[in-house]
């Protein structure tokens, strides 16, 4: 949720908040290029992203400590080395958050909308999460190729006290951060459509 949710008032305000200023058409006359501009704006979401997520854990490690897992009878072994290692996994699912935030609000007429639009990603990690809950013994290879549903099944891993996957790891990396260049290069073409600019 961290991840989905951490930047998207940011985001919405880069791209949905300064077309409705009208401070975008400043930006896209200058000599920059629109993939540069599209991820200079990306990486200020992806490293807001990343404070957020650190924050997250930083306090899950801490509660943790108190929370007896083993009276309330449920097996889970977290520890700085885990939360490190979820980190690690979360961070192309960040990277694929922010992507997709900013092209939502590329198509957004004003901020409100784009925050408004945004606000039903909370229901891409939830569909796999309500999935994995109410099928925990379901497991194919192929999950690890799939967005979203890799992530919650290697974060469930670590929570379990299993080591990382460096395998699984490079799998979900690769198509996940394919999807995002993927939603940054159309994003940029965008950039440059006077419908989008203009809201024609």
């Amino acid at each position: 949720m961290a991840c989905f949710l951490g930047s998207v008032g940011f985001s919405a305000d880069m791209v949905a908040g300064e077309r409705e200023r009208r401070s975008l058409e400043s930006l896209l006359i200058t000599p920059a290029k629109s993939t540069a501009l599209i991820i200079g704006k990306w990486l200020n979401s992806f490293t807001l992203t990343l404070v957020v997520m650190l924050v997250n854990l930083l306090l899950l490690l801490i509660a943790f400590q108190w929370i007896p897992f083993k009276e309330i009878g449920m097996k889970v072994s977290v520890d700085a080395l885990a939360l490190v290692n979820i980190f690690l996994v979360l961070l192309p699912a960040a990277m694929l958050a922010t992507a997709l935030q900013l092209m939502i609000s590329i198509y957004a007429r004003s901020f409100k909308d784009a925050q408004t639009y945004m606000g039903l990603m909370v229901f891409i990690p939830m569909v796999p999460l309500i999935y994995t809950l109410t099928n925990p013994s379901s497991y194919a290879d192929w999950f690890m190729w799939v967005p979203v549903l890799s992530h919650q099944i290697m974060v469930k891993q670590l929570l379990l006290g299993e080591a990382l996957n460096h395998i699984h790891l490079m799998q979900m990396t690769l198509v996940t951060s394919l999807f995002a260049l993927l939603m940054l290069g159309f994003t940029a073409k965008q950039l440059r459509k006077p419908k989008i600019v203009y809201g024609l």
